[in-house]
């Protein structure tokens, strides 16, 4: 679906500043020092989805949200950063101006980063999933998303045709009724 479908079930926040959201699955700590170089390098407040340890205790972490204050946040964050494969798709749906993280080490087993790093190919942007610390000044440069849309909505009409074939073939064998 689209930023206009979603922005019905948004539910704005209550922060009054311009400001980076941050939402972290894994605990890498160094991608908490991105964020610390951003907030300098951009004059932005970074507040915190919490999710483990590294940032329950920050004195900008923002509780109690779920599904729609979630969407929210990420609809008016003017940089979101995020090892949350939604987090990314809600911030390119959004327009967000975005910094994707791998969660696992390459070698894992259980690595979700592949389809991370599709999606921030498919989006025409892959040089903004950061895989590994970065020296010296941050790329702070916008994301260009007359180039990113057409993408995003080919990809979303590929998923739809693809969701309405596998339900019609599903409803013509029976199976769902």
């Amino acid at each position: 679906m689209d930023a206009s479908v979603w922005s019905k079930e948004a539910v704005d926040p209550k922060i009054e500043e311009p400001f980076i959201l941050c939402y972290f699955l894994g605990e890498v700590k160094w991608q908490r020092d991105f964020v610390t170089r951003l907030e300098k390098q951009t004059g932005l407040r970074a507040y915190f989805i919490p999710n483990t340890y590294l940032d329950v205790n920050k004195n900008n972490a923002v509780f109690e949200v779920g599904p729609a204050e979630f969407i929210g946040l990420i609809k008016n964050a003017n940089y979101v950063c995020t090892d949350s494969f939604h987090g990314c798709v809600f911030s390119a749906i959004f327009e967000r101006q975005l910094y994707g993280f791998c969660k696992r080490a390459e070698v894992e087993m259980t690595s979700d980063n592949s389809r991370l790093a599709d999606l921030f190919q498919l989006l025409g942007v892959p040089e903004r999933l950061i895989k590994k610390p970065i020296e010296g000044l941050l790329d702070v440069t916008d994301i260009d998303y007359s180039m990113v849309k057409p993408k995003l909505i080919d990809a979303i009409q590929r998923s739809e045709l693809y969701l309405n074939e596998v339900l019609q073939l599903l409803s013509s064998s029976n199976i769902l009724s």
